[in-house]
């Protein structure tokens, strides 16, 4: 089948945010491909940096809420019946209505519904059923504490069995929706998170002749899934206040006002926050190792590029931690996300800290054995396979 036509929904609550990089990425390649690419996304800021390289390889970008207003009932309660708060469709804005006759115009061959987490996506699919546009979804993270109510486990079992394919990020986020959605996924399998910076080995270990270990917890200030604050508690307790530690928290998020005024209210004085930074080498050319509290994730991409550069990371058990991270061995696993457990793992960290440079450099090894150097690839590939198959099969 020649090179078709494309819509890629995306429903990032914020301009642009780590859970985009796959899709993104995969939407550049099929657009190299000659394949016409429309891309329906919230939050759309029109000179951000990663709008802006799609827009320049002729990728069509528009604005969800900026859609011509008709109706908004229809969206407002699919929203507001399985969305999170953060997500929900703004009164005033763009439509469903609207959003279904700029799709039915564009005559797509199919679609991509690339979700922040695994059921943000539902409006979505709602406009490809609608039209009987055949579809993909993309899971980038998995919640225990979100999971949809009775009523409405239907509405997203079909969401996904009605997909082509359902792309997650983890084993884990694959299976905790099926869990969640009482469904065995037979249409689905794990693609990886791309990595942003290419990193040919690992990084030199910095040195501690001041004897500080410098610990970075990279990611969004945003402490419903980031857990900054569970780390913040932990290292107010007495014995971290007394030992030669340092924090360097680098992100920006909706929390980044609320957690330095915390960190304060703690009379820390051993933590650090240095804004958003995309240059990873220059992080971990001056950190230690990667530390991260968090509740909710699919496959951290700071994970794997800390490991990339060859530190350990000390995370929670959540996501896809454990499937690329071996504890003792090549970072250090919190049973849970609360002070305890993470007090316990980061203890453990501290005893073993003589053994940070080798266990970096094991680290680097193992995770160049489990992720593709070309997941963006990957999935275009897969894309275009599957619908061919899938559009064929209508067809015939």
């Amino acid at each position: 089948m020649p090179a078709g036509k494309v819509v890629f929904f995306s429903s990032c609550p914020e301009p642009w945010g780590g859970s985009e990089e796959l899709w993104s990425g995969a939407a550049v390649q099929l657009r190299w491909s000659g394949h016409q690419i429309l891309l329906y996304k919230t939050l759309v800021e029109f000179d951000h940096p990663r709008i802006k390289s799609l827009v320049e390889v002729g990728i069509t970008v528009e604005d969800f809420y900026r859609t011509p207003a008709v109706n908004m009932q229809r969206a407002r309660r699919m929203a507001n019946r399985i969305l999170p708060h953060r997500y929900r469709l703004r009164m005033g804005y763009g439509t469903y209505e609207a959003c279904v006759n700029r799709v039915r115009a564009g005559n797509f061959d199919y679609a991509i519904i690339a979700q922040g987490e695994n059921f943000d996506g539902l409006p979505f699919v709602q406009v490809c059923r609608e039209l009987n546009l055949p579809y993909f979804m993309i899971c980038q993270k998995a919640s225990d504490q979100n999971w949809p109510p009775d009523n409405l486990r239907g509405i997203v079992r079909e969401a996904y069995t009605g997909a082509i394919r359902s792309f997650f990020v983890s084993e884990h986020n694959l299976k905790l929706t099926q869990e969640q959605i009482g469904a065995d996924l037979v249409n689905a399998e794990v693609v990886r998170n791309p990595y942003l910076t290419r990193i040919s080995g690992p990084v030199e270990f910095p040195s501690n002749d001041d004897g500080v270990c410098r610990l970075a917890c990279v990611g969004r200030l945003f402490v419903a899934e980031k857990g900054q604050d569970i780390l913040l508690r932990v290292l107010a307790m007495d014995k971290w206040r007394n030992r030669p530690i340092q924090v360097s928290f680098f992100g920006k998020g909706c929390h980044s006002e609320a957690l330095q005024d915390f960190a304060r209210d703690l009379g820390l004085v051993n933590v650090r926050f240095c804004g958003f930074s995309n240059n990873v080498t220059e992080i971990w050319n001056d950190h230690h190792a990667l530390v991260l509290a968090s509740r909710a994730e699919g496959l951290p991409l700071v994970v794997v590029e800390s490991m990339m550069c060859g530190r350990l990371a000390i995370v929670t058990n959540v996501g896809g931690n454990t499937e690329v991270i071996d504890d003792n061995e090549t970072g250090f696993i919190a049973d849970g996300a609360c002070v305890a457990s993470f007090d316990q793992a980061l203890e453990r960290s501290w005893q073993a800290r003589e053994r940070w440079p080798e266990m970096g450099l094991e680290a680097a090894r193992r995770i160049r054995t489990m992720v593709s150097e070309d997941p963006c690839g990957y999935l275009a590939a897969r894309l275009i396979e599957l619908s061919n198959k899938a559009i064929g099969q209508t067809h015939s």
